[in-house]
């Protein structure tokens, strides 16, 4: 029950703030969002004297790997369901990732969106569920999903359900939170992209 009381307490805290910030920059909002996903459980740790065991691994290769397969995976069910959907390839948008702008985006998203969301979700939450793995991977992905939704309005945002289930299960295969923040950063690249 803890678990859930702390994301609906962040949640809540982080969409009752976000409007003090819709004249400011959206940086601004990201920034306090990704603060507040990195100290709740900091300071949880702190309080309970604990050691944050989702900072630490397996081995870098097996990192990797799960890192290039799941990426890889992700990527073609990416492109099937835009195919699906009947969105035209982004082909003429691929050339911006590789961008100035695209580059500066990515080094902000990652320190303010992709590693502090990672932090949070796949890592506090994903320890503080009790259960199987998988149990895990699909309530920390349901959770993330829902917050994506009340923070945005959009029942598109439910979507996130999905990269949520590739990041959890990338984060059960490695047993740290970087390797999914790193492949979490290439899905808000794309989405990025795709949205120009």
């Amino acid at each position: 029950m803890k678990p859930f009381f702390i994301w609906f307490a962040v949640t809540a805290a982080i969409k009752a703030i976000s409007p003090s910030f819709s004249g400011l920059s959206g940086n601004l909002s990201s920034l306090f969002t990704g603060v507040i996903l990195i100290y709740t459980p900091c300071l949880f740790y702190w309080y309970r004297r604990e050691k944050m065991a989702f900072l630490r691994g397996k081995t870098l290769t097996q990192s990797l790997f799960w890192f290039l397969a799941v990426a890889l995976a992700s990527s073609i069910a990416y492109v099937i369901f835009l195919k699906l959907a009947g969105g035209m390839f982004l082909s003429e948008k691929i050339r911006l990732l590789s961008n100035a702008p695209s580059l500066k985006f990515w080094l902000s998203s990652f320190i303010v969106i992709a590693l502090p969301e990672e932090f949070f979700f796949r890592g506090f939450l994903y320890e503080m569920i009790e259960g199987s793995a998988w149990k895990k991977i699909v309530v920390t992905s349901i959770l993330f999903s829902i917050t994506h939704v009340v923070i945005g309005y959009s029942l598109l945002r439910l979507l996130t359900v999905l990269p949520g289930i590739a990041l959890g299960y990338l984060r059960h295969r490695t047993g740290e939170i970087f390797t999914p923040a790193i492949l979490h950063n290439f899905f808000n690249l794309i989405h990025w992209a795709s949205s120009l």
